[in-house]
C-alpha cells in the first residue's frame, strides 16, 4: 500500500470461453484448440469473479503485490 494510497494486483482470470479466436483471426490448431476448450473452460462470469473481488473488497491492502488466482 504506497503513499498514494493505490493497490496493485496481479490477477489471473485463467481460460475463458470468449470469442476469441473464433472470427478468423487464427486458424489450424489454435482454432481447433479454441472450439472444443470452451467445454472446460470458465465462463466470463466466472472470469472475472477474481478481478470483481479484487476491485471491490475493503480492506485488502496488505495483499499488495500479490498474485490472485481463483
Amino acid at each position: 500500500y504506497g503513499p498514494l494510497g493505490i493497490s496493485s494486483f496481479a490477477v489471473n482470470p485463467r481460460l475463458v470461453a470468449t470469442n476469441f479466436a473464433q472470427d478468423g483471426d487464427t486458424s489450424g490448431i489454435q482454432r481447433l484448440f479454441f472450439a472444443l476448450g470452451k467445454y472446460w473452460m470458465l465462463t466470463p462470469d466466472e472470469g472475472a469473479a477474481t478481478i470483481t473481488w479484487a476491485a471491490a473488497t475493503p480492506g485488502i491492502e496488505n495483499l499488495n503485490g500479490s498474485y490472485l488466482q481463483d
